[in-house]
This record gives structure tokens, sequence and C-alpha cells, in this order.
């Protein structure tokens, strides 16, 4: 079980080394790393867009992806499977900030394309004339409607640990919509708006994975240059099954949000949009025994039912008039959960009675919240300022019951209550000043302020009939949080044509932490501190020959702000390089990664050396491209609270030591109509600290049938091997599907 949690944990940070991924994915900034990490194969087809000057444009700084698709933080943080769960649709508004006074169709300009090795399904793809007839449709008198759709049935069989294969994957057999779009427009010319009243210039109505326990459905309403409305509804379920008493959840969650948009103006927006989300489930959990005893026990298997409700809405106006680009908007949170926690067995102490546990606790979390951004042109000098605010009031309120046996059998009854708030802020300024033709100046600055503080007032009454005694005991305890960052870089950048650019600079960041004194008497405990860090930050891009290009990046500061924690670095270091040989059908690459990151706070160290090598080639209506990644990693952290709880936790280092290898192919048919052929296969070995196998295999052949749509039959072979382990499992499946466009 250990290695098992151990190998999601590693896992996951080996998720930061995308160098499995194509080199024309790696000019991304790596600010927003993990877009890449979880959608390469998007990010590699950008590259190759004719958006692709988006990857080298100074002024946007890392902000590539959120410039198009919007704020990206709830999405990156809704911890589900990259395949299953797609960024925010690019608006209409995000367009016309390069195309100003033009009406385009953002699903035209998607890039949508799954990179081998990913274990992402790819998207339909429908030929390239139906999408242009499609498009010419819109021109003509009269509405009209248009559509894709992927239906078929997936057969399955599974041998090995169900329960794994279903922690991991969990696909059933049975009829699926794989995926659906259906276009109403109205005829004529789309941006003639006179006439009054509401109209309605284009609906859009779409869905993926209906009969799969990740399903979503999405409705687009539209009228132009007077409203926008976006509404998406996504049902998903988990499952965590694997061996072990501990680490069992069962999972079940709604969300939905919804945009509208007004246009008031030629540059004139006011926007508003809820989101709610529903969370039901429960967890096998622990619980220590009678604490009254001079020797504790774990009880194993508690059932915790657990419920969450989220909703958000926020007000807003968003405007380009005159020199400035500005946006201001208001908010609101409310967050309610429900936890309990129950079991009943026979008394440690004397069998004859029960010992148990009965509790329920309910927090509520809400508060108002506001963002204002400003952008202004200066002749040469660009200014973005950002400013965020969050002030929420926290309570709780639990009660419950229990009973067991020491000297004589008691019952306890508890009732606790706290109070308290949450307060964030959040500025960000970047900054670009045009030094000529070849030379530019990058600032950027940023400060963030979190405190949060609670005051919790517990009471518990132990009563022990048999001694006619009854004794209360009242606890008194008020926690504080604070964390205060402050980074900063400055970077001077040389681009004397197209085939260089070069940039070189100096970053800082200074954290200030304060965390709650759980144990007063540990003289060890930390309590307070400040964390410093200065680095260098380097950049080339040279295409020396015509189809050679040289990349290398550096960075040696990284203190990031994140939640504490006891991976939150206290210095970090980044630097990677590549070479890439490319021309109009072949492409070579080979890419080294280096990470370093450690904290004397926790006594934390990571380590982690990444090389790989990948080409390719276009030949005879074929697309084939070939892989290898090594990475060599080793991680320890000093830990309390890692394992499962411990009535007495002793500080425990834990970690992974050793080496992964990926191989990747692909190969794809581009010119055999009217049959068009997949094939893809990725196999990972991880040996270390534990030895574990992953095998993908996806075979995928269609035919087109004329006006009638085509017929495909998609083949897939997945492997899951754990030396040592009794959660090895192997799946065979097989999806028949018609797709059309219509």
């Amino acid at each position: 079980m250990i290695r098992r949690i151990l190998l999601c944990w590693s896992g996951w940070l080996l998720a930061t080394l995308p160098l499995a991924a194509p080199l024309a994915a790696q000019s991304a900034p790596d600010a927003e790393l993990s877009c890449r990490v979880c959608h390469p194969g998007p990010t590699r087809a950008l590259a190759e867009s004719p958006h692709a000057t988006l990857l080298q444009r100074a002024d946007l700084r890392g902000k590539v992806c959120a410039s198009c698709h919007g704020d990206l933080g709830e999405h990156a943080v809704a911890l589900e499977p990259a395949a299953r769960s797609r960024p925010p649709a690019v608006a209409a508004a995000s367009c016309k900030t390069c195309h100003p006074g033009r009406e385009l169709a953002t699903a035209a300009a998607a890039h949508s394309v799954t990179t081998v090795g990913s274990g992402a399904r790819p998207l339909p793809d429908p030929a390239r004339e139906a999408l242009a007839e499609l498009r010419e449709r819109q021109q003509d008198a009269g509405p009209q409607f248009s559509g894709f759709a992927e239906l078929g049935y997936r057969f399955v069989h599974v041998a090995g640990s169900r329960e794994a294969y279903r922690t991991d994957v969990d696909l059933d057999p049975g009829v699926r919509l794989r995926e659906f779009e259906l276009r109403g427009r109205r005829g004529g010319d789309a941006g003639a708006s006179s006439s009054p009243g509401l109209r309605v210039d284009e609906v859009d109505l779409r869905g993926r994975d209906l009969g799969d326990p990740r399903w979503d459905l999405g409705l687009g309403i539209r009228q132009h240059d007077a409203y926008d409305l976006d509404s998406r509804y996504a049902r998903a379920s988990y499952h965590y099954e694997a061996s072990g008493d501990f680490h069992r959840v069962d999972r079940n969650s709604a969300t939905s949000d919804t945009t509208v948009t007004l246009v008031t103006g030629e540059s004139w927006e006011v926007f508003g949009r809820v989101d709610l989300r529903d969370d039901e489930g429960f967890w096998l959990t622990q619980r220590i025994g009678n604490r009254n005893l001079p020797v504790q026990t774990v009880v194993d298997g508690v059932d915790s039912p657990r419920s969450f409700r989220g909703e958000t809405g926020e007000l807003g106006v968003r405007s380009t008039a005159g020199p400035w680009r500005y946006t201001i908007a208001a908010g609101y949170r409310v967050d309610r959960g429900v936890d309990r926690w129950q079991y009943s067995q026979a008394a440690t102490a004397n069998p004859a009675f029960v010992e148990s546990e009965d509790f329920t606790s309910r927090t509520r979390l809400e508060g108002p919240s506001a963002r204002l951004s400003l952008g202004r042109d200066f002749g040469d000098l660009r200014i973005d300022a950002s400013t965020d605010y969050w002030s929420h009031t926290r309570r709780l309120d639990a009660t419950g019951a229990a009973a067991g046996f020491d000297v004589a059998a008691f019952t306890t009854d508890t009732t606790a209550n706290g109070e308290g708030f949450s307060h964030l802020s959040s500025s960000r300024l970047d900054a670009t000043l045009r030094l000529g033709d070849t030379w530019n100046l990058l600032a950027s600055a940023g400060y963030r302020d979190h405190r949060e503080k609670m005051r919790l007032i517990q009471t518990d009454v132990t009563t022990t009939p048999s001694l006619s005694s009854t004794v209360t005991v009242t606890t008194d305890v008020t926690t504080q949080t604070v964390q205060r960052l402050f980074d900063g870089d400055l970077q001077l950048q040389w681009r004397p044509d197209d085939t260089f650019e070069a940039a070189l600079g100096y970053g800082m960041a200074r954290e200030q932490l304060r965390v709650p004194d759980l144990q007063p008497a540990d003289p060890e405990d930390f309590r307070r501190g400040e964390q410093h860090d200065d680095g260098v930050l380097a950049q080339l891009r040279w295409r020396f020959a015509q189809h050679l290009t040289l990349r290398a990046d550096g960075r040696d500061f990284g203190v990031d702000g994140m939640p504490l924690h006891e991976f939150t670095p206290q210095r970090s270091r980044q630097a990677t390089g590549g070479l890439e040989w490319r021309d109009d059908d072949r492409h070579a690459g080979v890419s080294v990664r280096h990470r370093h990151d450690d904290s004397d706070v926790s006594s934390h160290r990571l380590d982690s050396t990444s090389s790989s090598i990948d080409a390719g080639a276009h030949h005879v209506g074929c697309d084939w491209n070939l892989g290898y990644t090594f990475t060599r990693f080793e991680t320890a952290t000093l830990t309390n609270f890692y394992f499962d709880p411990d009535p007495n936790p002793q500080p425990t280092v834990v970690g992974f030591s050793g080496e992964t290898h990926t191989w990747i192919a692909a190969l794809s048919t581009t010119e055999l109509d009217p049959a068009r052929f997949e094939l893809s296969v990725a196999h990972t070995r991880t040996i270390g600290s534990f030895d574990v196998q992953t095998f993908d295999l996806r075979a995928d052949l269609r035919f087109h049938l004329g006006g009638v749509g085509d017929a495909g039959c998609e083949y897939r072979h997945m492997r899951y091997a754990d030396e040592g382990a009794t959660d090895d499992w192997n799946g065979d499946l097989v999806f028949v599907y018609w797709r059309a466009i219509f």
C-alpha cells in the first residue's frame, strides 16, 4: 500500500518533467508549465499553428494560455485527469484583442493534438474539407444547422485486480456518446444586429463521454455585439479501491458554471459568472481508540461520509476605452461542508463493553472578493497591474458522542464551535520597456498576504455511571497562520533577428511564515521564520542553421508561496537545454532538464535529472514519431504525518530513489483515404525504492463511408505491474463507433 501511495506522489512530481513531449512544446513559458504537462498535445499544436507567435511574445510573460482561455486557476486545481478535464473555452473577446473589428469562430482555432504517451484519448479530428464546408454554410441565407457526433459501444475485459483497474481507469462496457456538438446559426449577415428585441444568432450544444463516470454538457447562446452566454455542467465519479484498509475513497461530484457577457458599447462589456459545486462521498479513515489507556490502539476502516456544496458568484465590467485596459469585478462565495465519522466495536480493555464514536462536524466559509486589473501602453513602455482580495469568515460547529471502558464503562458527549477569518490579498505588476528594435527590459513584481485566525472552544463531558462521576473539560485554543510573500525579477532581453533570442536577469523572493503553535512544550516546533532566495535567470533560443535550433533555460531561485506543507521549497533551481533539427517533413531533438529543491525547515530535498531524445517524419502518407526519456530521481522528507495517524508521531524520512525509463512510438496514416489508421505505444518502467511497469497500446482503424460518415474500431491494451504488490492488472478495451459530420 505504501508503495502505491509513493507511486502516486512521485508520479505527480515526475509530471513536472515533460521531456517526453516533442521539443516544439518546450517554447511555452515556464510560468504555465502545468499546462504543458497535462496538455502536451495542444501545446505542440499551438507551436505549429498560425498562433505560434504567442509563444515568443514578451508582453505575455508566461500567460500564453491564460491570454486566450482566461483564468485557469480553478481548472488547475480541479484534480481531474487531464484527459477528462478540458480547459475553459476561448471567449470571443479574446480574439478581439489581436483581431479588432472581426468576428471569429473560436473553435476554428482549436489546437487539439494528443501527444503519444500522454494516456489521453484523441479528440475527434473531422476532415478539413467538411469543416470548410460548414464555414461556407454560415454565409448562406436562412438558418443553418451543423453538428458532429461519435457514438459507439465499448467492450471491456479485465484480468487481475479489478479494484486497481477501477481506481486507475474506471471505464465500463456499454453504449457511449463519446463526443457530440450541435450548432445552429442564423443565416445571412450575422453581424447585422440593428433589429430590436432579443435575438439569437448562434446556439452551440456540446457534450462528451456521456455514459462514462466522467461526462459533461455545455450550452452556448450568442447574439452578435449584444450578449454571450456559456454554460457547462459536469459530473464525475472517483474511486480509490486499491489494496489497503485506510486509503479507500468513493466520491461523486457535480459542477456547473455559467457566464453571461453583455456588450454595452463598442469597448464596454458587463459580465457575470455563477459557479456551483456539489461533492458527496465517503472515505475509510482511521481513528485513535480509547485515549485514556496507556497503550492506545488504532481503529481501521472507519466510515467517514462527507458532503460539500460551494457557490460562487461574480459581477464585473471590462473595457478598452481610450488608452487604458481594465477589468473591475466583485464576487461572493459560500462553502458549506459536513463531515461524519462513526464506528462501534468491542472495547479493547474489556470486550464485554462497547467502544464507539459518532461525530458530526459542520463548516462554513463565506465572504466577498474583488479584483481589479489595469493596463496601458506609454509608447515603448507597456504596464499591466492587477490586484485581488478575498475576505472570508469561517465557522465550525461539531457534536458527538463516544463510549468506552478503562477502569469502568463511560460515555463522553462533546460539543465544539469555532469562529475565525481568512484574508488574502494578492497584487502583481508587469512591465515591458522596448529599448530600440532589438532590446527589451522586462520587470515583474508580486506581493501576497495570507492571514488566517481561528478560535476553537470544545467541551467534553465524561460520565462514569458505576462511579457516579461526571467530569467536564473545556479546551480554548486560538490558532493563527500568516504567510507573506514578495517576489520579483528583472530581465534584459536581446532579439537581433528571428533566429536569435537571449535573456539574462536576476530574481528574488522573500517569504515570511507563521504557523500555529500546536505543541508549546516542544522547543523544536517550527513556529515562525523567513525564507530568502535570490538567483539568476537566463534564456537562450538560437536557430544557428536552417534546420537546427538550440534552446537553454536556467533559474536559480524559486520560493513560490504555495500553501504551507512539507514540500514548499526554501531554495530552488532549474535548468533545461535542448537541440532540435527540423525541416518540412522530419524532425529530431535531444533535451536535458535538471531540478533541485530543498528546505531546512522540513529537511526536504529533491534532485532530478532527465534527458530525452525524439524523432519523427512524414513519409509516403504516414506520420511516425519515436521517443525515449530517462529520469534519475531522488527525494527525501522528514515528516510526522505522511503515514496513517499515530497517537505519538515520530519523525520519519519518506521519499523515493530510483530511475524511470519511458519509451513512446506512434504511427498514423494521413493520405490513404478512405481508410485511416493510428497506432501508439507507451511503456514506462520505474526501478528503485519500488518497481513498477505500465504499458499502453492504442490502435484505431476507421473507414470513410461517403456522406454517411466514418465507421471505426479502436482497440486499447493497458497493463499495470507493481512488483511485490497485489494490485497488478491488465485490460483490453474495444470501442466500435460511428462518427459523422452533418
